[in-house]
């Protein structure tokens, strides 16, 4: 039985430096900042920090199934809408690639890093750039961790807090695949194509390095250099997240669903006819659409799984969308939920997301399994 709970929000003074009030925030512990970029259209920013409770599925855990029903009874305990706002308090985080392999009964490398990790957030805080307004949203039960929360932002617009603290390389970035290794599994991939075991493979490589310092001065710089309407930043008890990425994989308003693959990319150029272009060489990339379509076409079969029969529609085919460094070529898939099923239900049935896997998913993940020498963790995950 859920428990309803009563929402409190409160309209706080309107900062237009995300940045600068997550600096604050961040130092009352397990800071997490969904980042909307700049210039994007639902340009709404989430921070929220000190989580009161953790849950988690282990590096060692290999029962997804038990996580699952887990994550079902935590949010059982509190149901709350979003009272008017675009999102409301409870649990946030991240699920790994390898939470994935085991939805989909791939092998699963080994790892030191959890498969999935939750915080619940009683409050948070929201500021939307479109309306120029700041919002923080919090359950009436927790009025404490509501006022630290409030205080710390508060703080952060009379006194930003220090943001000199170093962050550097300490060893270049290394490939865990050289080059020769990379063309050979790419020939692999051509062969199962040519085979017919698949029609679509997302080959990916990890690069590394090491460095000192605090990542969140990293997450700064890059976000600088290059934002991303679905960025983010978590901080862990020991281990951190930085993601700078461009694709919405699910997003759920009541029972509409949504979900929007990227294939097709070519960079932006600093003059406007080759930037044009660019633009119209990947709108008319027989191949691009073609990749494009075989996603879309995946990602209609995984919403069908949690979604009312013959309401999965494509709203958009080949759209272009451009962000500061790339136009992309994007796809809009939508659907409506069953009556018996939810949210969670919906991401279960769906992840990982087919266009970081390939087509078909299954045996598309298998081929990555075999070719890739390390396991993807939280890349390709969603936080």
């Amino acid at each position: 039985m859920h428990n309803i709970v009563k929402l409190d929000s409160v309209l706080l003074p309107y900062s237009s430096c995300t940045l600068g009030c997550f600096e604050r925030i961040r130092a009352l512990g397990g800071g997490l900042l969904l980042d909307s970029g700049s210039g994007y259209p639902d340009h709404i920013d989430v921070i929220c920090a000190a989580p009161i409770s953790v849950a988690q599925m282990n590096a060692n855990d290999t029962d997804p199934d038990s996580f699952y029903r887990h994550l079902r009874q935590l949010l059982g305990q509190h149901r709350a809408t979003a009272g008017g706002h675009p999102v409301a308090p409870g649990w946030f985080g991240v699920w790994s690639y390898h939470l994935g392999q085991l939805l989909e009964s791939v092998t699963c490398q080994q790892s030191t890093l959890p498969k999935a990790w939750m915080g619940f957030y009683p409050a948070i805080i929201l500021i939307d750039h479109q309306r120029c307004q700041t919002h923080m949203v919090s359950l009436a039960d927790y009025k404490d961790h509501a006022q630290r929360l409030q205080s710390a932002y508060l703080a952060s617009l009379q006194a930003p807090a220090d943001s000199t603290q170093p962050f550097r390389l300490t060893t270049p970035f290394e490939g865990n695949l050289p080059e020769p290794d990379y063309q050979k599994a790419f020939a692999q991939v051509q062969h199962y194509i040519e085979r017919g075991d698949c029609y679509q493979i997302n080959l990916a490589r990890e690069f590394s390095a090491h460095y000192e310092g605090c990542p969140w001065q990293a997450y700064r710089v890059l976000r600088q250099q290059q934002s991303a309407p679905m960025g983010g930043y978590l901080e862990a008890d020991d281990w951190n997240l930085i993601s700078l990425s461009p694709e919405r994989f699910l997003s759920v308003n009541q029972s509409n669903v949504q979900s929007k693959p990227i294939k097709g990319t070519r960079p932006r150029h600093d003059n406007p006819r080759q930037d044009l272009a660019n633009r119209e060489e990947l709108l008319g990339s027989v191949k691009d659409r073609a990749e494009n379509l075989m996603i879309v076409d995946l990602l209609r079969n995984d919403l069908g799984r949690s979604c009312s029969v013959g309401s999965v529609k494509v709203e958009k085919l080949f759209d272009i969308e451009s962000f500061s460094n790339v136009h992309h070529l994007v796809s809009t898939v939508s659907g409506r939920l069953a009556l018996d099923l939810d949210a969670l239900d919906l991401l279960a049935g769906a992840f990982p997301g087919g266009s970081i896997t390939g087509a078909p998913k299954r045996r598309a993940m298998e081929i990555i399994a075999e070719l890739e020498p390390h396991g993807r963790d939280f890349y390709c995950g969603s936080l």
